[in-house]
């Protein structure tokens, strides 16, 4: 059978444009489909990692409602050059980029419409890249202040007073850069409050991190609601039960960050024989293709196929074990693929990466501890917050987790990384000689 492209992928994501950009030097025709313009890119540039994370940052120098809506404008100049570099990047590689909305018609031809046009498509093998869709709380909403992380990164008047309904790492990192706004010298121009649903904060977490980290946001005025169920939200008050009792707080802004689904509601999946779990997520096999039991010929990567979300370097990942798939030795899965590092960006970030303590089964191990107030990098950069923990396997001196409530953790996580991947002992990092001062010599005391 003739198809139109020997590869199609919807959606403009990391691993989607990455594989179509490689399927290319192949000699492959393909195309890329895309329903708007404003995500050429994908999620991570346009309305997730590098916007939310510019802001943060931009944060510690730019307060007050002018310094907000100077960052607001420096974010949105950034992430208008990063998608059109994007889309040229794809030009120059010989991909077709398609505007429209896909869905299937069987496990070779999408539907594709665009305005009031529909047309047909087929490709030998198609890769479902559409990500994911934060979720709406099931309670009354009634309100034009209601906004989610998109929305909320579009807002050109600095709020005084933010409520964040979920305290997941996209609520608490949302709640850290608005805090930092309004976190002047003298004052708080800005009051955040976190709606925490459970009686445990970041219960995925050590105590010990969970600790260290609540403590940290509540020195610096976020206030957190911990056990606060959310009953209505109503113009600008929002309603919510706190230990049975009823309360109700006022806000000019309100962030629902409740969680995030697989955008795959659209697809028509089932005319293609592709199965969907409970979350709305792809089922894939381990080398990710959704229709194993048919052709074989879909796949499904990032978001869509589930797991956490909004993960970048996860979703290039999945690009790597599809692309070994279908032009390789069809040895990478998602059984033997590297450790993957968690980052909660807030104003002192907190890193983690393989086993935390409570999750380590019958294992002998041992705990390193070091507080980051030891640590003359830390002092140097004016922020001696939290600590540091290894967990170390006794017999083999091989690293079973590590993390890290300290400045710079998101790049001094990546060691751990390299070391878990690697095989690394313990001592191996322990005895190396590192620049001075830094975060990473404090290696030589942990």
């Amino acid at each position: 059978m003739q198809f139109a492209y020997d590869l199609v992928v919807i959606g403009f994501g990391k691993g989607g444009k990455t594989l179509a950009a490689a399927a290319t030097k192949l000699g492959k025709r393909v195309a890329l489909i895309e329903k708007s313009k404003e995500m050429y890119g994908g999620t991570c540039i346009n309305v997730g990692c590098i916007p939310s994370k510019t802001l943060l940052h931009l944060a510690t120098h730019k307060k007050g409602a002018s310094g907000y809506k100077e960052a607001i404008e420096a974010k949105n100049k950034m992430v208008a050059f990063l998608r059109q570099k994007n889309y040229e990047a794809l030009l120059d590689a010989k991909v077709q980029v398609i505007d429209g909305t896909a869905s299937f018609k069987d496990s070779h031809t999408l539907m594709l419409y665009h305005n009031d046009s529909c047309q047909e498509i087929s490709a030998h093998h198609i890769v479902i890249n559409t990500g994911s869709i934060p979720t709406t709380p099931k309670v009354p909403i009634h309100s034009n202040k209601v906004y989610d992380s998109t929305s909320l990164m579009q807002l050109t008047t600095l709020p005084t007073h933010l409520v964040v309904i979920g305290g997941g790492y996209i609520g608490l990192e949302f709640a850290s850069m608005f805090n930092l706004f309004g976190r002047t010298s003298n004052k708080h121009t800005t009051k955040v409050s976190v709606l925490v649903r459970g009686h445990q904060f970041l219960p995925k977490e050590d105590p010990i991190f969970s600790q260290s980290i609540h403590q940290s946001l509540s020195q610096k005025g976020v206030q957190i609601l911990n056990n606060a169920t959310l009953n209505a939200i109503e113009d600008d008050c929002v309603h919510y039960t706190q230990d049975k009792q009823a309360k109700t707080l006022k806000a000019d802004a309100i962030l629902l960050a409740t969680g995030r689904v697989p955008n795959t509601a659209s697809l028509q999946l089932e005319r293609a024989g592709i199965q969907l779990g409970a979350q709305q997520e792809v089922l894939t096999n381990e080398f990710l293709v959704a229709n194993p039991h048919n052709e074989g010929n879909i796949y499904a990567i990032g978001d869509a196929k589930g797991g956490a979300m909004l993960t970048t370097y996860a979703s290039l990942d999945d690009y790597r074990i599809v692309y070994d798939h279908l032009f390789g030795a069809k040895k990478r899965t998602i059984h033997n693929r590297n450790v993957f590092p968690e980052v909660l960006y807030i104003e002192t970030p907190y890193s983690h990466v393989g086993l935390r303590a409570h999750e380590v089964k019958d294992r002998a191990y041992c705990t390193h501890n070091l507080k980051t107030a030891a640590i003359p990098g830390a002092m140097v950069l004016e922020d001696t917050t939290g600590l540091l923990q290894v967990l170390v396997e006794e017999h083999t001196e091989c690293i079973l987790g590590a993390s890290l409530h300290c400045p710079l953790s998101y790049e001094y996580i990546n060691l751990f990384s390299l070391a878990m991947n690697q095989n690394l002992s313990f001592s191996t990092l322990k005895d190396m000689v590192y620049t001075h001062p830094s975060m990473m010599e404090s290696l030589n005391t942990l």
